[in-house]
């Protein structure tokens, strides 16, 4: 059970930097180093498919990364992410666009949704 322990790199803190900067700091890498292990190979994959304008849709159980994966490619391919908030009571209408009156009798108007919008622009959806 104890044989898969990971060491962990011991980080000492310089003269310069405080209580607070160190832990910060030893938070921050670690953090780093756990997100390029878990991700690395997901990242790549992701990373290549949306190169080649692949649609690519990412699901997961609530907690296990697919949130973090996505900003990292998007940070990496430098892309803004657009993100929707999906429940059960958004309607066709709110997430696709509806049309709306307009002050002359009998002309409508498509007003797009925040995800019509996304889709017609270079962006991650999340």
């Amino acid at each position: 059970m104890g044989g898969n322990r990971r060491k962990r790199k011991s980080i000492k803190p310089t003269i310069e930097e405080g209580p607070s900067t160190f832990v910060k700091r030893i938070r921050e890498d670690e953090e780093i180093q756990f997100l390029n292990k878990l991700h690395q190979d997901a990242s790549v994959l992701l990373s290549d498919l949306l190169t080649d304008k692949k649609l690519v849709f990412i699901e997961g159980s609530v907690g296990c990364g697919e949130t973090t994966l996505v900003k990292r490619v998007a940070n990496e391919l430098d892309l803004p992410v657009v993100t929707l908030q999906l429940s059960d009571q958004i309607d066709a209408k709110t997430f696709i666009g509806s049309y709306q009156c307009t002050e002359v009798p009998g002309e409508f108007v498509l007003e797009p949704s925040v995800f019509s919008k996304a889709v017609t622009k270079r962006c991650l959806i999340l």
